[in-house]
């Protein structure tokens, strides 16, 4: 699988580079946090909230999880052709993460259906909780 990750996700993943950026943002203002949050997507209000709760915990959670899928692609790709299950992918057509030609083989390589959030980002849930939740939804009621 040629994935690869982006660039603060790769930084994340490097011991002391990723707890650096952390205890920066860690020992920033609120105000400088939440505008670190807006500026990588998270919309309006939902970005001062999030930084407000943003703590150790939440930083050491995200350095791990990033940390246990470094090769991804290659550790996961194999077994994704195995996948018989109805699936469900949300592609947010603005995130600046996506990869338009990855949820497309995804879906062929799984059968997944794919629900495009036209006016959504790496934060589709709060840009579009309604639609998301209706796309949801109407997966959920096709698998009765």
């Amino acid at each position: 699988d040629d994935f690869q990750w982006h660039d603060t996700a790769k930084a994340w993943q490097t011991p002391g580079v990723g707890e650096d950026l952390m205890d920066g943002l860690l020992g920033a203002s609120l105000d400088d946090r939440a505008a670190v949050l807006a500026g990588v997507g998270v919309p309006g209000d939902h970005a001062t909230d999030m930084a407000a709760t943003f703590d150790r915990t939440m930083a050491d959670a995200i350095l791990a999880l990033y940390r246990s899928a470094t090769e991804v692609g290659t550790e996961w790709g194999p077994g994704i052709d195995r996948i018989a299950a109805p699936g469900l992918l949300v592609e947010s057509l603005l995130d600046p993460f996506r990869s338009a030609a990855r949820v497309e083989r995804l879906a062929e390589r799984t059968g997944a259906q794919v629900l495009a959030m036209p006016d959504s980002g790496h934060f589709w849930m709060l840009d579009e909780p309604q639609a998301a939740a209706a796309g949801i939804r109407s997966f959920w009621a096709g698998l009765a």
